[in-house]
C-alpha cells in the first residue's frame, strides 16, 4: 500500500504535530549541549558520557517523530484513526532526566567547590 500524499486534515494537523515535535526535540538538543558544557566545568569525565547519551537520544527522538507522523497519516487515510504510541514521550523523558543529571553534576560539583575553599 502506497501512502497517500494529500493531506488527511485539511488544517495540516500531524503535520504541525510533526513540526512541533521536532522542535522540542531540537530544544532538548540545545539545552542538552549547554548544560553539559556548564557540567564539564565541574567534571569532564561526567559530561563526556553525558553528552554522548543526549545526543543520541535528541537525534533518537528527532528521527522517530517522522516514523510517527507517517504511522499517523497512514492509519488516518487507512481506517480513520490516529495511531499513537508512547516511544516517543519516554525517549523525550529520557531526554529531559539527562538534561537534569547533567544540571545536578553542575550543581552538586559547584556546590563542592565552595565548600573546599578557603575563608
Amino acid at each position: 500500500m502506497s501512502t497517500p500524499e494529500q493531506p488527511f486534515d485539511p488544517g495540516l494537523q500531524p503535520e504541525r504535530t510533526l513540526l512541533a515535535w521536532r522542535r522540542t526535540f531540537l530544544a532538548l538538543g540545545v539545552a542538552g549541549a549547554v548544560a553539559v558544557r556548564f557540567a564539564a566545568e565541574v567534571s569532564l569525565y561526567a559530561a563526556i558520557p553525558l553528552g554522548l547519551v543526549l545526543v543520541a537520544l535528541a537525534l533518537t527522538g528527532y528521527l522517530r517523530v517522522a516514523r510517527r507522523y507517517r504511522r499517523v497519516h497512514e492509519g488516518l487515510h487507512a481506517r480513520g484513526e490516529l495511531a499513537t504510541g508512547g516511544v516517543t514521550i519516554t525517549i523525550m523523558a529520557l531526554t529531559l532526566l539527562t538534561v537534569a543529571l547533567s544540571v545536578v553534576v553542575y550543581l552538586v560539583g559547584m556546590a563542592a567547590e565552595l565548600a573546599s575553599a578557603p575563608k
